[in-house]
């Protein structure tokens, strides 16, 4: 996803193709974490007419939902465009600075779905709230949001590193929550407008030599995940480096952040959220 300049410091997907790629590479791990499904909600029987996604980045969970469903229209928001890829008939981008209100009548999406976004925007709760009041009665919102913490396993240590201190200042400096993921019960409670909030906490294991990725029967799924998000936070790491050194991220803050990441010594962990919540619904 992309907001605006001020607040998201990663690059965006419309204008790097390796950020294309490592957005797609996440999706595709969700993707199989969910067991091929869009959502861990149960969409099975769901016949949505119209969906939201808030946050298309690269275009891939819209691209899914539209394919899912072939018979409804799917709204894909972002300050930045879906890079140059096939698109389904049924999907339509729509250039929006998502730190700002909606474009759109509140109530008439039955699928709303925001991953990996809320933790970039300054003022995320509030945001949060002004995006469930776009879900119809008996919809679903779906979010994806990280705590976006590194833990050592070994000694329970958050933060490991200066390099996700640093970063988190950054983010915290605009109004950003990077750890906003480990609210989201609250704050989907606190709406009182969902008659079920769902949330799965995973911590996810980074492989190191210490943790050595498993077997396909010992649970491919979850080491997958741990890979990509490994891979995914490297990348991510170099960018920054590249760019905010005059804010603390230098080439020694990310050498020392490598190493830790590459350490048989540590048992680095993340944690990320899947909410699925359904919108109440009022008797006449």
């Amino acid at each position: 996803m992309s907001l605006n300049s001020d607040s998201y410091v990663l690059e965006h997907a419309s204008v790097a193709p390796t950020e294309l790629e490592r957005l797609d590479r996440v999706h595709n791990a969700f993707t199989q974490y969910f067991e091929g499904q869009i959502s861990l909600a149960p969409l099975e029987d769901f016949r949505p007419e119209k969906i939201l996604e808030i946050g298309s980045g690269g275009g891939a969970w819209a691209i899914a939902a539209a394919l899912k469903f072939p018979g409804s229209s799917v709204t894909a928001i972002d300050q930045h465009p879906i890079p140059q890829r096939d698109l389904p008939p049924n999907l339509v981008f729509q250039a929006h600075d998502i730190s700002r209100p909606l474009p759109f009548t509140k109530g008439i999406f039955d699928i709303v779905h925001c991953r990996l976004v809320l933790l970039h925007i300054p003022k995320g709760e509030t945001v949060l709230q002004h995006i469930a009041e776009f879900v119809r009665p008996g919809g679903w919102l779906l979010l994806e949001e990280p705590d976006d913490y590194i833990t050592d396993g070994n000694y329970g240590v958050a933060e490991t590193t200066t390099l996700v201190r640093e970063l988190h200042k950054i983010m915290r400096a605009t109004g950003a929550n990077p750890c906003i993921g480990g609210d989201l019960e609250r704050l989907l409670r606190g709406t009182n407008s969902f008659s079920e909030v769902n949330i799965r906490k995973v911590v996810i294991p980074f492989p190191s030599a210490a943790v050595p990725l498993r077997l396909p029967e010992e649970g491919s799924v979850q080491s997958n995940l741990g890979m990509t998000w490994k891979e995914s936070y490297i990348q991510i790491a170099r960018n920054l480096a590249q760019n905010y050194a005059m804010h603390g991220i230098t080439d020694q803050v990310l050498r020392e952040f490598l190493e830790d990441m590459n350490d048989p010594h540590k048992n680095l962990t993340s944690t990320i959220y899947f909410a699925w919540s359904r919108r109440k619904v009022v008797a006449n």
